[in-house]
């Protein structure tokens, strides 16, 4: 007989299980909880597919955390922000790497172990995980603690070797949640992290360049690229020059361009966000870079390159084609100046670029939801220039 319940309980489990993976949940019908998930991830879906945990089935982290399933149409820009997304959600990246096991041991860390923890959930795409590393690295060494991760997700893309402790997960449920309110804006309550006493788990975006401006060269410096990285793009960048026209007129100026579409075409994104830079925005910063510089070659990547191609009708510019989104964000990231479109991957290539950045003065648009809720002013780097 017990060993007939014993049976019966695993079998309940399993379909407990099997129903939690699969359950689809209308946001229209959803408790509190899950519509601020929703509300603070911009994700626009009416339905959404939520991997209920057992033990934290209703928490904001765990929801947050699996909502990365999310029911996004499956076009080609859906799956090349996706793949720059691998590292983010665990599954181990491809691409030889010369950061070796080895190398992420504490043991090789400079760091002091009796410094207080600030640790950050890495979810979303590479330009969300590049602004949480960079945020609460800044925070950390800002309140004279260390950053502790319990992986180090962009070490295969990044030199992030030293300063970074490296952390067990069962570790963190120790450490106290600190929540950012609204995204993005500079959250005050960040810069005095030791009033707690304790390891802080910092929950949130944290897409704000205020978190890190005192530490602008220290990040930079962190956020170079790994060597097989910067070889595809120096090779890219090199071979198109090499065989472009504007090579008679003398020194070409580089420019790159990042376009945004993918799911940000959505309707529903639309509505949130109004409608994404169109190509008067394009034509303009374009046209601002050829005022300023005789030899321009503009080179661009999208997660819709086809698009570009149907609109973008100048012979000086060249396409990226077959590249990963982070050797993309590399090739952007060392042209001389940058036009970003929209999203944290565009803002990512004009603040590591390190010469001048467009970006679109319409965007979000006047009086969207997006525009109501966001304080852009902590967003947009300063010194950059509207279009």
């Amino acid at each position: 007989m017990a060993r007939r319940l014993r049976y019966f309980a695993l079998a309940l489990l399993v379909g407990v299980t099997y129903l939690a993976l699969f359950h689809t949940v209308n946001f229209q019908d959803s408790p509190e909880w899950l519509k601020e998930v929703q509300t603070n991830l911009d994700l626009s879906e009416e339905k959404l597919v939520v991997v209920k945990t057992k033990a934290r089935s209703r928490t904001y982290d765990s929801a947050v955390s699996q909502l990365r399933t999310a029911e996004f149409p499956r076009t080609d820009g859906y799956k090349y922000h996706r793949n720059s997304s691998r590292l983010a959600r665990g599954i181990s990246d491809p691409r030889p790497t010369s950061v070796g096991k080895e190398g992420l041991t504490q043991s090789n860390l400079t760091h002091n172990p009796t410094k207080r923890c600030v640790s950050v959930m890495f979810w979303g795409r590479l330009g969300n995980c590049l602004f949480q590393f960079a945020s609460g690295y800044a925070i950390a060494k800002s309140n004279a603690m260390d950053l502790c991760l319990h992986r180090s997700y962009l070490t295969s893309y990044f030199h992030l070797e030293k300063d970074i402790r490296i952390i067990e997960k069962a570790e963190m449920e120790t450490f106290k949640r600190v929540k950012e309110k609204q995204l993005p804006i500079h959250q005050q309550q960040f810069g005095n992290l030791k009033q707690f006493k304790t390891d802080i788990f910092l929950d949130g975006f944290l897409q704000a360049w205020r978190y890190f401006e005192n530490y602008e060269s220290d990040v930079k410096s962190k956020l170079r690229f790994q060597d097989d990285i910067i070889r595809d793009a120096d090779s890219f960048i090199n071979s198109s020059l090499k065989h472009s026209s504007n090579n008679a007129r003398g020194k070409i100026t580089t420019v790159g361009i990042h376009v945004r579409r993918g799911d940000m075409t959505s309707e529903n994104m639309v509505a949130l966000t109004g409608p994404l830079p169109d190509m008067a925005y394009f034509n303009s910063a374009m046209a601002h870079f050829q005022s300023k510089y005789k030899n321009v070659l503009f080179f661009i990547a999208s997660d819709d390159i086809d698009w570009c191609k149907r609109n973008f009708k100048s012979k000086n510019v060249v396409f990226s084609e077959k590249h990963s989104p982070v050797v993309d964000l590399a090739i952007l990231s060392r042209t001389n100046h940058v036009i970003i479109s929209v999203g944290t991957f565009s803002w990512w290539a004009g603040y590591l670029s390190g010469g001048e950045v467009v970006y679109p003065k319409k965007w979000p648009a006047e009086g969207s939801i997006y525009q109501r809720r966001l304080k852009m002013q902590d967003y947009y780097y300063p010194t950059w220039k509207s279009m």
